[in-house]
């Protein structure tokens, strides 16, 4: 069956329990069929979220790891320190794609988390490259060393809105192109999640021509690959 992969990273602190309601609220609005099962700190998962949402929010403010029961999906919130991103991430599986639920999620989640990066990949049993394998589980390191390749859809915050330009995003062959605040752009790179299975090779050429335009020099492979001057607002770790 399909796999979708959610990926969040952001600079901020995001400790608050009030950012964990809101976040699992957009799990359980957003997500058509989403069902939070269980969480923990580590595993095995032992709490019900039906039974304690207030504990996970509690415990967001640590490391917190859940469960998805309906479509055996999990989720983790890892903390970031004053040199690396916060890590959201949130996976499960899926017999279709929902693009406009995905994207919903992914744009308010990205807005409440105020992200430098995020993602949405969909993907059958495994991914098609490499590349693409790194935004199954996209970290803070890899951002720093450049950006892996362009996901289906995905936001751009300020350090690459700063580094690369707006004009240059819109004019770089995605199919869509919205500004979410002055600072946070949501890109979509073809109109359906499922091209990605179905139509590789023209998925492929279309990441190859977008980052071709955006240029190379900010994506994996590029010798001394160009990266933003992230700022991290989290206390030393």
């Amino acid at each position: 069956m399909p796999t979708v992969v959610f990926s969040f990273l952001t600079p901020a602190n995001i400790r608050s329990s009030e950012i964990a309601k809101s976040f699992f609220e957009s799990v359980n609005t957003d997500l058509n069929g989403a069902s939070l099962g269980k969480y923990g700190e580590v595993e095995p998962l032992s709490r019900d979220f039906a039974n304690d949402l207030d504990g996970a929010c509690k415990l967001w403010e640590q490391n917190l790891f859940w469960s998805e029961t309906q479509r055996k999906g999990s989720g983790a919130v890892l903390h970031g320190t004053s040199r690396r991103h916060t890590n959201l991430s949130f996976y499960f599986d899926t017999p279709a794609p929902d693009g406009p639920a995905w994207i919903k999620f992914l744009t308010s989640v990205s807005h409440l988390l105020a992200v430098d990066y995020s993602s949405v990949h969909f993907f059958d049993k495994k991914s098609r490259t490499e590349e693409d394998e790194v935004l199954e589980g996209i970290t803070s390191h890899d951002i720093q060393e450049s950006l892996p390749t362009i996901a289906w859809a995905g936001c751009f915050g300020k350090p690459y809105v700063e580094l690369i330009g707006k004009d240059d995003f819109e004019s770089s062959g995605f199919v869509v192109v919205e500004p979410i605040t002055e600072s946070l752009i949501f890109c979509q790179l073809t109109s359906d999640p499922l091209d990605y299975i179905d139509n590789y090779e023209t998925f492929r050429s279309r990441q190859d021509s977008v980052k071709s335009i955006l240029g190379k020099d900010y994506f994996l492979g590029a010798p001394n690959a160009t990266v933003p001057d992230f700022q991290f607002e989290h206390e030393v770790a």
